[in-house]
Order: C-alpha cells, then sequence, then structure tokens
C-alpha cells in the first residue's frame, strides 16, 4: 500500500484498519518504472487538453509526488506536466488503477470518467473542491481515495458505485453526507475522520458489510439509531467528537473488536452489553462518566479498557469476573479509596491497573495486588480533568522526580504512545549499569484538535491569519495566535520541577514536539506534519486555520533553544514537510523507509531505541 500512503495515518491502529486492502496500488517502484516507460510513449504523441488550473500548483514550482520530474513555471514543463498525466491516464485503461494522488488538481480530469472499468482511484492529497456527478459512471471502482482535498460535500451519483469496498474521505471539509452513501452495500471501509460532519445519515445503518467506520475528529453529537444494523462491523472510531449518549443499538455489535470513544462528552453508558462478544478494546477515556454500569462486565472478550479522565468514583466490582481483562486505565478518576480496594481484592486476570498517584491505599497492599498497580500523577494544572487531555506522569522512582522528563505525545489515534518503547529504553540502561533516570509524561489530545483544543477554532476560522496576527499581544511571543495556548500553558505547569525536557513524537505527535519545542532541551521527531494543507491526517478546519498552525509552528522552532532532530522516511512528502523546517534550526535524518510509519518500522529493526537513548544520554552529560 506504499502508494497510497498519502492518505494513511501513521499508527498500529490505522495499519490494522487497512489490512486488507494492502494491494490498493502497486508498489510505488513498480507503478514508477510503469509510468516511465508509458510517459516515454505519451511525449511524442498527443497530449490530453488539460484546464489550467489542474497545473496551477505546479507553477509554484513544488516537487510532485510519484514523478522524478520537478515542474517549473515555462511552457515546457507544462507539456511535461501534461504528460504526465496523460502517462498515468493511459495506463490506468489498460490496469484498471489510477493513482492522481498529490497532483496539485483542484478538480478531476474529466478523461478519467471515460475510463468504465476503472477499478482503484485515488485523488488523495489534492485541492479538490467538488466531485462531479459524473462519479457514478464509474461502476466497477472498489476503491475510492479522496483524503486530504477541499470536499464539502458529495454528489447524490456515489451511490451508483455499487462495487465500492473502500471509501476514503478523512482531511476535507465535508459538512453532511449524502442519504446515497447507504446504497453501497458492499463497502467494507469508510473513512471520515477530520471533517466537520454534525451528523451522519440514518442510512448509513444499510452499510451490512462495512468492517471499519472511522468519524474521528468531526462534530457528531449523535451516532444514527440503526447502528447495530452493521453486523460486519470490527472497529468503530468516533473519538474527538461531542457524543453526549449512546444508541442502545449499538450494543448489538456482535462482531465488534475496537470501540473507540474517547474525547467526548459521554454521562451515561446503555444498560446491556451482553450482545458485544467480540469487544476486545474499550475507550471511554475522556468523558464526563460518573458511573460506569455493573454490566459492562459483559463483555466478556474484553482485554483493555481505557477510563482515564472522567468522574469515577468506584470501578464496578462485577469487572472481576471479566476472565480476559487484563488491562484497565482509570488514572485521573476520582476514586474512593475503600470500594476501590473491595474492587482490587477481587481481581485476578489483571496485568496493569493504572491509578492515580493520590488515591489512598491500605499500608499493606498484598503483593499480588502490587505488581499490578501503577499509580501516576495526572499532571499540570488540573484543568485536564474539565477541558480534555491527557498529562499522565509517570516517575522512575514514585519517592522523588529525576533531573530529566521525555514527554511523549500521542498521534492521531488518541492513545498513550511510545510506553513499550521507553520500557526497552529503561531496561538497556539498567543493562548498562547507568546512573542517568528519566520520567515520562505521557500526553494525549483526544479530540484530534492537532494539541490546539478548540478555544481559538472558530475565531480564526472567522477572522484569518493576518487580523489575528495584528492582535497578537506580544511581539516577542513564540506563537502568532492563541493556538495551542491550552496544552501550552499545561506542559509549562508540568515541566517546572525538571532541568532537562526531551519531546518525543511521530506525524501529529511529532508537529506537538516541535510547536512546543521552546519548552524542550531536546526534541526527537519522526515524520511531522508542518503544512496540514498538503497532509491528508489533519483537523476538518478552515484554510486561516491551517496556514494559521503551520506559521504558529514554524516560529516555535525558529525561537527554540532545544536540539531538534527529524527524522524522516524517503516517502517525499514527509521528506518535503521536514524541509519546510529551518534547516539552521534542525538537524535531519532520512531512513530507508519508503513510508509514513517510520517510527514503527525503525522499532521493528530495534533501531529506535538506540535513538532515544542516545538523547537521554546527551542531556545527562549536558546537565551534569
Amino acid at each position: 500500500m506504499a502508494a497510497y500512503l498519502a492518505c494513511s495515518p501513521s499508527s498500529l491502529l490505522y495499519t490494522q484498519w487497512t489490512s486488507s486492502c494492502s494491494e490498493f496500488f502497486p508498489s510505488r517502484r513498480g507503478r514508477s518504472a510503469s509510468l516511465a516507460n508509458a510517459r516515454a510513449s505519451c511525449l511524442h504523441g498527443r497530449a490530453v487538453a488539460l484546464p489550467s488550473k489542474l497545473w496551477r500548483r505546479a507553477f509554484e514550482g513544488k516537487e510532485r509526488l510519484g514523478s522524478s520530474l520537478t515542474v517549473n513555471a515555462s511552457t515546457t514543463s507544462v507539456q511535461v506536466l501534461d504528460a504526465d498525466l496523460e502517462a498515468r491516464i493511459s495506463l490506468a485503461v489498460s490496469t484498471g488503477r489510477l493513482d492522481l494522488s498529490e497532483c496539485g488538481l483542484q478538480e478531476v480530469p474529466p478523461r478519467v470518467f471515460e475510463i468504465s472499468d476503472l477499478v482503484d482511484l485515488s485523488l488523495a492529497g489534492n485541492r479538490i473542491t467538488s466531485l462531479p456527478e459524473d462519479i457514478k459512471n464509474l461502476r466497477a471502482l472498489r476503491r475510492l481515495g479522496l483524503a486530504g482535498n477541499l470536499l464539502q460535500e458529495l454528489p447524490e451519483g456515489i451511490g451508483n458505485l455499487q462495487q465500492l469496498e473502500g471509501l476514503w474521505l478523512h482531511g476535507n471539509v465535508l459538512q453532511s453526507l449524502p442519504p446515497q452513501i447507504g446504497d453501497l452495500r458492499q463497502l467494507r471501509m469508510l473513512a471520515l475522520a477530520g471533517n466537520k460532519l454534525a451528523q451522519l445519515p440514518e442510512s448509513i445503518s444499510g452499510l451490512t458489510n462495512l468492517q471499519v467506520l472511522s468519524v474521528a475528529g468531526n462534530k457528531l453529537c449523535e451516532l444514527p439509531s440503526g447502528i447495530g444494523n452493521l453486523k460486519a462491523l470490527t472497529v468503530l472510531a468516533a473519538y474527538g467528537n461531542a457524543l453526549r449518549c449512546l444508541p442502545e443499538s449499538l450494543t448489538k455489535l456482535a462482531s465488534l473488536r475496537d470501540l473507540w470513544l474517547q474525547g467526548n462528552e459521554l454521562e451515561v453508558l446503555p444498560e446491556s452489553w451482553g450482545a458485544m462478544c467480540s469487544l476486545k478494546q474499550f475507550s471511554l477515556a475522556d468523558n464526563r462518566l460518573e458511573v460506569l454500569p455493573e454490566s459492562i462486565a459483559e463483555l466478556q472478550s474484553l482485554e483493555t479498557l481505557w477510563i482515564y479522565c472522567n468522574k469515577l468514583k468506584n470501578i464496578p466490582r462485577s469487572l472481576a469476573t471479566m476472565k480476559k481483562l487484563q488491562y484497565v486505565w482509570a488514572e485521573g478518576n476520582p476514586l474512593e479509596s475503600e470500594p476501590l480496594w473491595e474492587s482490587l481484592t477481587s481481581f485476578s486476570s489483571l496485568k496493569a491497573l493504572g491509578i492515580s498517584s493520590n488515591v489512598v491505599l491500605p499500608s499493606a497492599v498484598p503483593e499480588s495486588m502490587a505488581k499490578v498497580l501503577y499509580r501516576s500523577e495526572i499532571s499540570g494544572s488540573g484543568e485536564a480533568l474539565e477541558r480534555g487531555g491527557y498529562f499522565k506522569l509517570q516517575q522512575w522512582d514514585l519517592e522523588k522526580k529525576a533531573d530529566t522528563v521525555i514527554v511523549a505525545f500521542g498521534s492521531a489515534p488518541a492513545v498513550p504512545n511510545w510506553a513499550g518503547l521507553l520500557q526497552k529504553v529503561k531496561a538497556e540502561m539498567k543493562k548498562k549499569q547507568l546512573t542517568s533516570t528519566f520520567d515520562i509524561l505521557f500526553v494525549v489530545d483526544s479530540k484530534r484538535s492537532w494539541y490546539t483544543h478548540e478555544d481559538t477554532v472558530e475565531r480564526i476560522n472567522d477572522v484569518g491569519l493576518s487580523q489575528q496576527t495584528e492582535s497578537s499581544s506580544s511581539s516577542s511571543s513564540a506563537y502568532v495566535s492563541g493556538l495551542g495556548s491550552y496544552y501550552r500553558e499545561e506542559l509549562e505547569f508540568a515541566l517546572r520541577p525538571y532541568k532537562q525536557v526531551i519531546m518525543l513524537g511521530d506525524s501529529m505527535g511529532a508537529s506537538a514536539a516541535l510547536m512546543f519545542s521552546p519548552l524542550a532541551t531536546s526534541v526527537v521527531a519522526f515524520c511531522p506534519q508542518v503544512d496540514l494543507s498538503t497532509s491528508s491526517i489533519r483537523p476538518g478546519h478552515s484554510q486561516s486555520w491551517l496556514q494559521t498552525f503551520k506559521e504558529d509552528l514554524l516560529r516555535a522552532v525558529s525561537l527554540s533553544s532545544a536540539r531538534i532532530s527529524v527524522h524522516s522516511g524517503t516517502w517525499s512528502h514527509d521528506v518535503n514537510q521536514a524541509k519546510l523546517l529551518p534547516s539552521d534550526k534542525v538537524t535531519l535524518k532520512v531512513h530507508d523507509v519508503d513510508n509514513h510509519r517510520l517510527a514503527l518500522e525503525l522499532n521493528t529493526r530495534n533501531l529506535l531505541p538506540a535513538i532515544v537513548l542516545h538523547e537521554v544520554q546527551e542531556c545527562s552529560a549536558v546537565g551534569q
């Protein structure tokens, strides 16, 4: 799926979602070779007539993905671009697969709709504002990638694509979906994250073959009442919305394995859960729950439960009957010690139970329970318990703070990252008998707001960057706007006790590490996204907001005194993003990995621990 990574986020979660579509397009190397042959023949033939707006972005001198050519603002270059598009389209006539991702398109070339037997079409990462009704002509289409464009709506003709199995629409500005989307009865994957959807059409409940539904980072207040009809659904990601309640039919999803509801406004849950016999991972973190129903123990296949940062005073004793439950993360809840202890003594299968360090436990904790208890401090000013976000401090030594802290930013799936890696680093340090230590501050943006929170979104959307800049209160500020002020203030509070601060992140988390780099001693960022207007994984905000984000990030890096290392693979999108950063402030390392999941690949090769350990040792040397 390398050729389609323009709209694939960097996360294990999303890798699992898309594993069934790994053959979306030919490999990038194979595709490039075929295109080279097709392009050579097209340069001597007729060039297809395309509107000038189709290559307008090329006039800006930006390198286009999927081609070794850099297009300049000249007649000859336009002809080359024209021939390249012709080569791709001509090749698609025989292969049934067309990749026009990252081509700077503002509209779809009309000739595309003449390829009636087209099976795969990617238009991801362009600037397309509308999809023509002619899309209905592509009745053989099985996979359609439209992520990272500027689509506000879909045509009714989308319902004619009866063979469609995968539809990627994340990173647009969709405000609604046509009811005809419910006619796509063969659909297995529907990605709608990072748009402006306030509701989903009830017709979506008719997608009985749907296996993965991602609606994270929208404005949903409710889910369709008939969502329980999605009998094949295995993954539902609805985190980072404004859900206040759940439809009763949701608990009838017998095939569901992963349910992600963190970062909403849930106050109550349905009472019956017994039908969800396949559920293994369930996140209710960062909501407003005061009570978990005892009936949640009916989820007998559940292995991991995230309930941190709610208003829970107790953990149901019935959870002790869940024989497969291994991990419960309940930090940031006002748990009462006596009821909690009564619950704890009943658990037998748990491998880890996370609670806040201020929860009072009996003086004599049985060894069996002491082994599974992970006590952490919810750091910062305490605002996170009301306004959202996750700031969990895990100390090397519970009795005192270390001199160094690693801030581990979570990426787009909005769950804590890096714990496994940092355990490896700790183990290596102990093996080498190093005396330095570090604490870990896990930071998660469950709203999928790119660590900006929502306070300034509408203001920037409305007034734009220029007016926002004029109203900036301080010329010496590291930020053009108030974007990110909530997370910045919480971080400032949490980091006060530390002499050295290492910030660590991947993709969205890497962008956060750069945004807050003025607070750091060292930054290690993997595949950061700087210009979100060219990224498919982004929030559904206006171009003014995206521009403000870019300006703030670049200004923060330029004013930072931290040692900043950015790691990228060879995928040109990520390399180009990294090259936007000031070269005098950033050391760029390009690894031989041809996709966005760089950190995952480096960890698989066991190269990642050494990178982080090096930064820890560097900070320790500076502190001595």
